[in-house]
């Protein structure tokens, strides 16, 4: 069962909450652990917690009383900081905010859940494990520190601009060129003489920062 609390209802969290998800490797979380953040709310209140994002409920998730929980009315929630990491709520799932102010740059960070194939007459194959993540998730296994042995966790992460008030993805220079061709030269020139790496972060947003 999904746990929530409302976000005015959290208290601060003791320091042995962050060394304990240390312990695990987090493949379903953005960060490796869960560390001391800060949530601004809309109304400007300003609360310390010790959170992660869970890349499979796509929510903000806080530790209390050895319990995982998702925070509430997440459409309340301003910004979200992590680590120094800017994170803002877009189309119901958090996105990182990473440079520009007229066209403002967000990563979308997400994951493709997977669980050995069954055996069959015809041999062995592998399977989106839909079913199975459905019980775990309703059943708030997918909130923990760990998933069960038998689910294999394949990160994802994709580039979104805005502009004229729609979001466009990024994966490449020659999509960055049909977005702004008026910046064709400027683009070229940039990425030819910076080596943009498009699977990198910092180096899309110092591109996208040339074009504001």
């Amino acid at each position: 069962m999904k746990l929530v609390l409302q976000i005015f209802l959290i208290s601060s969290l003791s320091a042995a909450a962050q060394s304990s998800s240390k312990l695990v490797k987090l493949e379903h979380y953005v960060l490796d652990s869960f560390v001391n953040g800060e949530v601004k709310l809309k109304s400007g209140r300003v609360t310390n917690q010790f959170l992660n994002y869970n890349l499979i409920t796509k929510e903000m998730i806080f530790e209390q009383g050895g319990r995982y929980l998702a925070i509430a009315n997440p459409e309340e929630v301003d910004t979200v900081i992590l680590n120094q990491r800017k994170f803002v709520l877009l189309s119901n799932a958090f996105y990182e905010y990473l440079a520009g102010s007229v066209y403002p740059l967000f990563a979308e960070y997400t994951c493709t859940i997977k669980e050995p194939g069954v055996h069959t007459g015809f041999g062995k194959s592998n399977t989106t494990a839909s079913v199975s993540m459905k019980a775990l998730i309703r059943e708030g296994g997918a909130y923990g520190l760990k998933l069960p042995d038998e689910f294999e966790v394949i990160p994802g992460r994709s580039l979104h601009i805005r502009k004229d008030g729609k979001f466009f993805k990024i994966k490449s220079e020659q999509q960055l060129i049909k977005l702004f061709p008026d910046k064709k030269e400027m683009i070229r020139d940039w990425v030819k003489s910076n080596k943009t790496n498009f699977s990198r972060n910092d180096d899309v947003a110092l591109l996208v920062q040339q074009i504001q």
